[in-house]
């Protein structure tokens, strides 16, 4: 973290750009500055909030981010996505309560990321003929993401924007255990504020007789 007093910070972005088949790879200097002379803190990326927060803490960022692929995800193959991690899994379990109020450069889907209880085993035998298919990601055994091999089940919520282009902006109340903006493979930048309480989850595994070697 940095204590801003009317300073400026200085961080190299690589920025990858794909077009017609080709990369172009740029750098991009970015300067962060607190005008008003504010007291308050400048991070340069929310990808270790899980170092400073505990359960009990209220989190409150204010943001401007960039997008990118998810690459601690296992890719599906028909998905070519493009996100922004607002708030991640954490490897303490915990829950994030609160509201998020964002606007981005593209028509973006709100997510909320849930943490499966359960192995790829159980999930495999849960009956998709009776019950349907439960959407899952794994989370790949990464350096980059703070939670390997979990099971997560999004939500995905894709606001009513109207004709308000180019104002691409919602506020939604959530609880999850992460907070993403995403499209199907479009680049974005979002400009966001996120208020959240960590809280300490009760965990409810009841699937019954769900799976398809349950006796029926």
């Amino acid at each position: 973290m940095i204590k801003p007093d009317f300073m400026t910070s200085r961080i190299i972005i690589a920025a990858i750009i794909t077009m017609g088949g080709l990369s172009y790879s740029n750098l991009l200097t970015v300067t962060g500055q607190d005008p008003n002379n504010e007291n308050s803190d400048i991070i340069l990326s929310s990808k270790n909030i899980h170092n400073t927060t505990t359960i009990g803490d209220k989190i409150v960022h204010r943001g401007i981010v960039t997008s990118e692929e998810p690459m601690f995800l296992v890719p599906d193959p028909s998905e070519e996505n493009q996100s922004v991690e607002i708030l991640r899994h954490r490897p303490d379990g915990a829950t994030y309560a609160g509201t998020l109020t964002f606007t981005a450069t593209k028509p973006v889907e709100v997510g909320f990321g849930h943490r499966v209880h359960l192995d790829n085993l159980t999930i495999s035998q849960l009956d998709s003929d009776k019950l349907g298919v439960l959407y899952t990601r794994l989370h790949l055994n990464s350096s980059e993401h703070a939670t390997p091999g979990i099971i997560s089940a999004p939500t995905r919520i894709m606001p009513n924007y109207g004709n308000s282009s180019p104002y691409y902006s919602a506020s939604i109340p959530f609880v999850g255990s992460s907070v993403f903006l995403t499209t199907s493979g479009d680049p974005f930048i979002a400009v966001y504020e996120v208020v959240a309480d960590v809280l300490k989850p009760q965990i409810v595994l009841d699937i019954g007789e769900g799976t398809s070697n349950s006796t029926k």
